[in-house]
């Protein structure tokens, strides 16, 4: 495609979503996503109450709540390798602990079943 197709074409992609036609990047965010935006939440949370208080009941129960969404987002389906990829950053915290063997195995065998679909 020429630069100037390109550029009058870009108009028309504009108008798309009023026409409802919408591209495959905006679909829904899948049941992982939404449980790793709650999970950025209880991080920042947890955080917050580490750097605020010495009370070690708060700061368990801060870590607790996000330990909860951790295990609800492995129980998730994983509908695609982000999801994969999500659910390994809020369980590792960014790579600050390992994963598990059995939490390893899952998630390649999440990954090699996405590749085969």
């Amino acid at each position: 495609m020429k630069r100037r197709n390109l550029l009058k074409a870009i108009p028309a992609v504009a108008v798309l979503p009023v026409m409802g036609v919408v591209p495959a990047e905006a679909e829904t965010e899948t049941p992982v996503e939404d449980l790793f935006r709650r999970w950025l939440v209880l991080d920042a949370e947890e955080s917050r109450i580490y750097a605020e208080s010495d009370d070690e009941d708060e700061h368990a129960a801060a870590t607790d709540r996000k330990i909860e969404v951790e295990n609800q987002m492995r129980a998730a389906p994983k509908l695609k390798f982000t999801d994969v990829a999500l659910t390994i950053l809020a369980s590792t915290s960014y790579g600050l602990f390992g994963l598990s063997d059995e939490w390893r195995d899952g998630f390649r065998d999440e990954a090699r079943a996405l590749i085969a679909a």
